[in-house]
Parts: C-alpha cells; structure tokens; sequence
C-alpha cells in the first residue's frame, strides 16, 4: 500500500499561498526600487542643472532664464520629497508584507513536516511488515526442514 498524505490538498494550498505572498512581496520590493531609481534620476537631473546653471551663470544669462531653472530644480526637489514619503508607506508595506510571507512560509512548513513525520512512520511501518513476513517465511522454511520426511 502506498504513502497517502490526507492533508496534501492543504499543503497544496498552503503552497500557493506562500507562493501568492512572495510574489506580493518580490512586487513591493520592485515598486521600491523604482521610487529609488526615480529619486537618483531626479538627483542626477538637479546635479546637471547646477552645473548648467554654473556655466550659464559664468557666460551671462538672463534673470527669467535664471528664475526658470531655479523652479525646476525647486520642482525636482519637491518631487524627491514626494518619492521619498511614498518610499516610507512602501517600507512599512514591505514589512508587513514580509510578515505575511513569513507567516504562510511557517504554516506550509508546518504541513511538510507533519507529512515527514507521517512518511517516516509509515516507512517503520512498512520495514517493519516485510521484517515479518521475511520472519514467517524464514519460520515456514524451517518448520518444513524440520519435518520428518
């Protein structure tokens, strides 16, 4: 008789569950990384229009022009701060997000090792059936031996 797992149907969900969870969380740590790519490019952009603005400033420019660059870089900047707040709700995200990984990962585990369990028993089980029958047959051969002819 084969090894039959009565709560595989729950390991089954259990593991797509957890799956479900990574998947959210590896999604969460991709938004991250973009809000972060976003913020380096937006200071890339402000770094550039400070040079720009050094080299304009020496060669002469215009006060509009001046005014001009100085709302864009005020811009730029105001949008870092924006990222970096939406950056702060996503670590917390994150971390409830990781929780719940952690949570399904821990309830799957649960089930796997109750079905270890379960398998190394049944295994004992079954070693210790075919030990017996090995023994009835080997008392068999002997009490035929044994036997006056």
């Amino acid at each position: 008789m084969a090894f039959h797992f009565r709560l595989q149907p729950l390991l089954r969900l259990r593991q797509s569950l957890e799956d479900r969870e990574r998947l959210r969380f590896r999604l969460i740590l991709s938004a991250i990384n973009q809000l972060r790519l976003q913020c380096e490019k937006l200071d890339q952009d402000v770094e550039n229009a400070a040079q720009d603005l050094c080299k304009h400033l020496a060669a002469g420019m215009a006060a509009a022009d001046l005014q001009l660059v100085r709302i864009g870089i005020l811009s730029s900047r105001r949008q870092k701060e924006l990222l970096l707040r939406k950056m702060v709700a996503m670590a917390e995200q994150r971390n409830q997000q990781e929780r719940a990984f952690r949570d399904a990962q821990r309830k799957r585990k649960i089930l796997e090792r109750l079905r270890d369990l379960q398998l190394e028993a049944y295994r004992r089980e079954e070693g210790r059936r075919e030990q017996q029958r090995l023994d009835d047959e080997f008392g068999l051969r002997r009490a035929r031996l044994a036997e006056p002819s």
